[in-house]
């Protein structure tokens, strides 16, 4: 009987971390903070990169992804190098996070000889704003972003930033946690 645990318990707990991790790679793109400045890279099945996903989160590391969302093995099969990065505690894009994006995309293209003209950017939740402000910024002004991004998505992503702002007044004064 306890035989059968344990090979249930390996079933359950090994065997799907170790496939998940199979197709990922950590690559650390700042060399000065390793444990923040890396992302991820799920690498096409055939080896042969025709374009460029990118999928960003804010407040959770990269890894959050991959348990998230399946866009990175629809990718995997059609020729599409993934990249998953965290924007850290970021709302908007403000300076670091588009200084955040510009170089873990300068660093993508020079890593993986990746063509500039095939960049698809996407995010969750805030980072989703976040990716759709730095593809208005990039065609604003195409010679000081090192991507032109084809298209942009957000996944469950606040676009009224002042109704989202009066919503967190109204839930501050709502004071649920009074003292």
């Amino acid at each position: 009987m306890l035989k059968n645990y344990l090979v249930l318990l390996i079933i359950l707990f090994i065997i799907p971390r170790q496939a998940l991790c199979q197709f990922s790679e950590k690559i650390i793109f700042n060399n000065k903070d390793s444990a923040n400045d890396y992302y991820l890279a799920v690498r096409p099945l055939s080896g042969n990169i025709q374009g460029v996903q990118v999928l960003l989160t804010s407040f959770n590391p990269p890894e959050f992804v991959l348990a998230e969302s399946k866009l990175q093995n629809i990718a995997y099969g059609n020729d599409l190098l993934t990249i998953i990065a965290s924007l850290g505690p970021s709302f908007c894009a403000d300076s670091p996070s588009v200084d955040r994006i510009n170089q873990i995309l300068r660093h993508v293209v020079t890593h993986y000889s990746a063509d500039t003209s095939r960049f698809v950017l996407g995010g969750f939740m805030y980072a989703g704003n976040t990716a759709l402000r730095y593809t208005e910024l990039c065609y604003e002004n195409p010679s000081s972003y090192p991507v032109l991004p084809k298209a942009v998505f957000g996944i469950n992503t606040p676009v009224d930033l002042t109704g989202l702002a009066r919503w967190c007044e109204a839930e501050i004064k709502k004071n649920y946690y009074s003292r």
